[in-house]
């Protein structure tokens, strides 16, 4: 909320929007009560699958939407890991996770395993120190039938079926690496921690047997945010820089829809290639057949949780509570969107090759989410509050040229973790790394892009490229 007020205040949001906003809550939200009133619609409900012998891991999972989200997921019977910082409160968080699955006598918490991991997204090593621990742990086994998955004794590693990013903050800082913390944290060490789980997630069958499934929180500030400023955002020791806001919260929110698309794209690749071995090769993978990973990016809505913590006390008593208590979700409702995308069905996945490259709507692939009912034809200010519908798909806004910001995006933040980590030659893999100056230095195709034309356009040819690399 701080956020739109400082939009509100700088011209970025226009008032117009605003002014709808507000028409829209009050309408909205009386007629919504009165329809459930005279149930002439029901009221939303998370639905409860079985996920026994699935593995899940939920960053920020001992409160706010994170441990509904976990909670909802141990109802559910999966090998739920909880990742965050904090021991303590993770137990904490745990046991009274267990206390409501065992309240619920329709669904299959009493299968469920609970486990903490160490995980502070601010910190690169750590991240990387969570990877090794999460391979080096005792899994049920993704291939188990879900009707004997509980009573199996058989355990195998290298499978994970949810990967649910949630974690993030909305306070200014800086972090032991040396970048601003909301950055780091919302969607730098999600990233780091996608990218080296990518085996586990390409390797389990994923929820309903179809593929593993990434969860992407993003949030309707995504739509304010900003390609053109990832690359400051990843300048090393910024101290000095943290005076200003510049859209940093934005921006990591719509890096996390970047990071689906691109996540995707990988996902889709490996399928391709491995169908063309199974038809090609004959004999073997047939199980595998159809199988694609899943990355969703999901907006909670405006919701009351631990997110708000870093707002000064005055105004969080004053103002923002009661607004909180008038028409923001409670984080049962908050953590919707995400059980949605990750144990419901979702829209079939057209190839990425069929799709144009060169067109706005590439990249929309991607499912968004969000707990609001918003038109077809425009997401804000809709998607910003309104009456609680569980989960519906919207339209999210993406750069131009979808494709080549994402995986520019993503190669920007390769660099900037081998450079916290002082290891450069980590950067590898043989992918495309942009020019070379005549001292040594690499500019990266992302900074190429910006320097020559001041926004994001290509050729189908250059996109079509990069595409079948």
């Amino acid at each position: 909320m701080t956020s739109i007020a400082h939009r509100i205040t700088s011209g970025t949001l226009p008032v117009a929007h605003f002014a709808m906003l507000v028409v829209w809550l009050i309408f909205s939200n009386i007629a919504h009560v009165c329809a459930i009133g005279l149930k002439m619609v029901k009221e939303p409900s998370l639905k409860i699958v079985d996920l026994r012998g699935k593995v899940c891991v939920v960053t920020g999972a001992n409160t706010g939407i994170g441990f509904r989200t976990a909670t909802a997921l141990v109802r559910c019977g999966a090998h739920v890991v909880f990742a965050c910082r904090s021991e303590a409160r993770a137990e904490e968080a745990m046991a009274k996770a267990r206390r409501e699955a065992a309240r619920d006598a329709g669904g299959w918490g009493h299968a469920a395993v609970l486990e903490f991991i160490p995980l502070d997204l601010s910190s690169i090593a750590s991240v990387r120190s969570f990877v090794a621990r999460f391979r080096a742990a005792d899994f049920p086994s993704s291939s188990s039938s879900s009707s004997s998955s509980s009573s199996s004794s058989s355990l195998s590693n290298g499978c994970l079926d949810v990967l649910v990013l949630n974690a993030g903050l909305n306070t200014r800082g800086v972090t032991g690496d040396g970048l601003e913390q909301r950055w780091q944290v919302n969607y730098l060490g999600h990233w780091l921690l996608a990218s080296e789980l990518l085996p586990e997630l390409n390797a389990a069958k994923g929820p309903r047997g179809d593929g593993a499934r990434v969860v992407c929180l993003s949030s309707v500030m995504h739509h304010f945010g900003n390609a053109d400023r990832f690359k400051a955002h990843c300048e090393i020791d910024q101290r000095q820089q943290i005076v200003e806001d510049s859209g940093v919260y934005s921006d990591s929110k719509l890096a996390m829809n970047l990071l689906a698309v691109e996540l995707q794209r990988r996902f889709s690749s490996l399928s391709l290639q491995k169908c063309s071995k199974t038809n090609g090769g004959g004999g073997g993978g047939s199980g595998r057949r159809g199988v694609c990973a899943r990355a969703v990016t999901v907006n909670p809505g405006a919701v009351a949780s631990d997110i708000w913590r870093g707002v000064p006390w005055p105004l969080r008593k004053l103002c923002l509570d009661p607004l909180m208590a008038l028409v923001f979700l409670n984080p049962d409702e908050g953590c919707a969107t995400s059980m949605h995308a990750a144990t419901q069905p979702l829209p079939p996945l057209l190839p990425l090759l069929l799709s144009s490259p060169s067109s706005p709507p590439f990249g929309n692939e991607v499912p968004y989410f969000v707990p609001y009912w918003v038109p077809a034809c425009s997401s804000l200010p809709f998607e910003m509050a309104g009456p609680f519908v569980g989960a519906r798909l919207a339209a999210q806004r993406l750069p131009q040229n979808t494709p080549l910001v994402s995986r520019e995006l993503w190669e920007l933040s390769e660099r900037t973790v081998a450079a916290v980590s002082g290891n450069c030659a980590a950067v590898g893999g043989g992918q495309k790394k942009g020019t070379t100056e005549k001292d040594g230095s690499q500019i990266g195709a992302f900074d190429v892009d910006i320097a020559r034309r001041g926004g994001y356009s290509s050729g189908d040819k250059e996109h079509t490229a990069f595409l079948l690399d």
